[in-house]
């Protein structure tokens, strides 16, 4: 490997670990429909259209008058989350998951000595966040309409479930369930919110209808609020470990995602496949089942006490529906599509629409989402015969290497017979040291004649350079890997080693593996070699444990074919 070829390779390296650092990167059969309300099939017209239709009857059930009751809060369990709905404003106030919690810190030095360690945090994960109060989940506003919009707010709704009262605590068990909400306004607007949950997955379908029970025409442009979504990653502390919180959605199959930092302005969308809010691990998504005038996403100026008062944009989704002129006993109904949980590529096809695209790897821009999916879909294979996400990165190296063993045996035995041809090459630089122009000249021709090819031993290096990015970013975003522990200290292989014996352990490999390798024949790029360990390990201490992993087994690798290699006769070069 010559001079320029080497610190090219150098710079590229921590280029893109300078770039992840400072510039985080921003990657099935249809459920049962929704139940009708008791009496309520004839009377609505073209469900699923915002529209004025034609005059239909009173909606059905009980609708009390605006604070003429008690609010409730009514708990729904399933196999895969908790949800509670309060009947004040019919909002979905929280959704905890059942099979996620926030985990436990980085196991550090400081624990084992002071046998004081953090415990787990065995809390649900909370798909409901609550910082601004104009981002309800399922709260609907009217726009030009404040005191209606209040109302809306403040309204206690009655609460069935088919013809019986809504019991404190719904069990969905084998069937979907449905949960119809509806209250009354002062002025005769009666609203009513159909929620239907799935025993076995994580989509929930929602439907708004607003009736006109009033004696005047009603101008109305509605609102639904769809929430914040999770709560932000949790970074462990790591350097690398970014994590990534905002918007992402998807029009026209292209999906597109947008930082909190970057509403300053509201993000319109238009003809939404789906619109979401996500962290690393967990979506928040909806899908209009109708027309809808735009899909938003809002930022709120939130001033942070702990951080000297300082201004944070917090975002949150929602829609806004076409403008209707209800006239007196006419209705419209909009029906939505929900889906809040886990970024499991399984379940979010369950969803269906592409809904899998929110589990973007954010390696496009070296075009590598395909090879993050592949390594990913491998390591799942693997992990399916040893139940161990650690033995299945293992396998997975064990497999790269295997794949690249005619490349990298190539390129190590050039580097050897380079080796070899050092002496006949600096009699040729010091025989052309004043003519650049001829070196090159016959250099061109040495190699030739020899048939040796001075960046072949680069090659295994920067084909690592793709599967390193691509497992890195499968590392951070699979959900499969969060928390996902190998053996004694390592308890989670999305996450640091907090006691750096990995990286440790990375760089005597990659001590070993020099002293075996053939020295550079230029001073300075010996020297520099000398402490690229050094400066390797250091830059892979905040890296995930399962992607230190991964380089010292293939370090490992590395010593044993070099080993084979170094037993290889390499015949003398001919004058």
């Amino acid at each position: 490997m010559d001079k320029r070829t080497f610190w090219v390779m150098f710079g590229s390296f921590v280029a893109f670990a300078l770039f992840y650092t400072l510039l985080p990167p921003p990657n099935p059969t249809k459920p049962p429909g929704m139940e009708e309300p008791p009496g309520h099939s004839a009377a609505l017209v073209n469900p699923g259209t915002p529209t004025t239709g034609a005059k239909t009857g009173a909606v059905s059930g009980a609708a009390p008058q605006a604070g003429g009751a008690k609010a409730q809060l009514i708990t729904i369990q399933t196999r895969l989350y908790t949800a509670q709905v309060s009947t004040q404003g019919g909002r979905l106030v929280g959704l905890q998951l059942s099979q996620y919690n926030h985990g436990r810190p980085v196991l550090e030095w400081p624990h084992l000595f002071s046998g004081n360690r953090p415990p787990e945090d065995s809390t649900p994960m909370e798909m409901v966040k609550h910082e601004l109060p104009q981002a309800d989940m399922l709260g609907v506003a009217f726009a030009g309409n404040p005191g209606l919009t209040s109302q809306a707010a403040a309204v206690v709704y009655s609460a069935r479930t088919g013809e019986a009262p809504a019991p404190t605590t719904l069990q969905v068990g084998d069937s979907p369930r449905t949960l119809t909400l509806t209250g009354r306004t002062s002025d005769g607007v009666i609203l009513q919110k159909t929620i239907t949950f799935y025993p076995d997955n994580y989509i929930v379908d929602f439907r708004l209808l607003v009736h006109n029970n009033g004696k005047a025409q009603q101008p109305l442009q509605a609102e639904i609020s769809f929430g914040e979504g999770p709560r932000p990653f949790a970074q462990h502390g790591a350097m690398f470990q970014s994590g990534w919180y905002g918007a992402v959605y998807q029009t026209g199959g292209k999906v597109k995602d947008e930082r909190p930092k970057d509403l300053e302005e509201p993000l319109l969308i238009q003809n939404p496949d789906w619109v979401g809010y996500s962290d690393n691990y967990f979506l928040s998504a909806f899908r209009p089942e109708g027309p809808v005038a735009q899909a938003f996403v809002r930022g709120v100026p939130v001033h942070r006490p702990e951080k000297d008062n300082e201004v944070e944009l917090v975002g949150y989704q929602g829609v806004t529906l076409p403008p209707v002129d209800l006239a007196p006993g006419h209705q419209f109904v909009s029906p939505f599509r929900l889906y809040m949980g886990p970024k499991d590529t399984f379940e979010m096809r369950k969803f269906g629409h592409t809904l899998e695209n929110a589990l973007d790897f954010s390696t496009d821009f070296l075009g590598l989402n395909f090879l993050s999916h592949l390594l990913l879909a491998v390591m799942r294979w693997f992990n399916g015969f040893t139940g161990n996400y650690g033995l299945a990165i293992i396998m997975l190296t064990l497999l790269v290497r295997f794949v690249l063993f005619p490349v990298t045996y190539k390129g190590m035995l050039s580097m050897k017979r380079l080796q070899k041809f050092q002496p006949k090459m600096k009699a040729l630089q010091e025989r052309y040291k004043n003519d650049r122009e001829r070196l090159g000249k016959e250099m061109m021709e040495f190699y030739k004649k020899h048939k040796v090819n001075p960046v072949s031993g680069c090659l295994p290096l920067l084909l690592q350079f793709p599967i390193f990015f691509s497992l890195y970013t499968a590392l951070l975003y699979s959900i499969e890997l969060r928390h996902a522990p190998f053996f004694g200290w390592i308890e989670d292989l999305s996450s640091r080693d907090g006691l750096y014996i990995l990286p440790v352990i990375m760089g005597v490999t990659m001590v070993l593996q020099q002293r075996m390798s053939p020295p550079p024949a230029d001073p300075v790029q010996a020297k520099m070699f000398k402490w690229l360990p050094v400066v390797f390990a250091f830059m892979m201490a905040n890296f995930p444990a399962g992607l230190v992993l991964y380089w010292s087994v293939s370090n490992t690798l590395s010593i044993a074919q070099q080993y084979v290699i170094n037993r290889a006769h390499i015949a003398e070069p001919a004058d």
